[in-house]
């Protein structure tokens, strides 16, 4: 689903069923400087939420380089853990010619793709299992 905006459907009305999902999806691209993760996503992982408790991705998003890559990736990463997603797919890809078409490749931005690197590896530490060795190593 997209994320909700002024005129768009309800998503209660597009909402098929948990017959026929077990992972809910959203998608939405960062288009504006400053805009914050519970600003763009909120409202709509909040009406997502009502619907399931199915897993949340954010299957499709973006930032444009006028509202800041690393900045949208900051907030972004904070979002999808402050709200327990199962995370996130970038849409990198560079096109050109309008709003809805611009360069969205993070490789164009150094600090982007050093940002979304460190913490793609931060996240794949954290979620692997850890040993007994580890355990008692970190025990108090």
């Amino acid at each position: 689903m997209n994320v909700q905006f002024t005129g768009s459907e309800n998503i209660r009305l597009l909402w098929p069923g948990a017959d026929f999902v077990n992972i809910l999806g959203m998608d939405g691209y960062f288009t504006a400087p400053h805009s914050t993760f519970e600003g763009f996503f909120g409202a709509t992982i909040v009406a997502m939420r009502a619907l399931s408790s199915d897993p949340l991705l954010i299957s499709e998003t973006a930032a444009a380089p006028s509202a800041g890559k690393v900045e949208a990736l900051k907030s972004l990463t904070a979002g999808v853990g402050q709200y327990g997603l199962a995370g996130f797919v970038w849409f990198d890809v560079r096109q050109h010619g309008s709003m809805t078409r611009q360069n969205w490749s993070l490789e164009d931005e150094r600090g982007a793709l050093q940002l979304f690197s460190s913490d793609v590896k931060r996240t794949i530490q954290e979620q692997r299992p850890r040993t007994s060795s580890q355990s008692a190593a970190s025990a108090p």
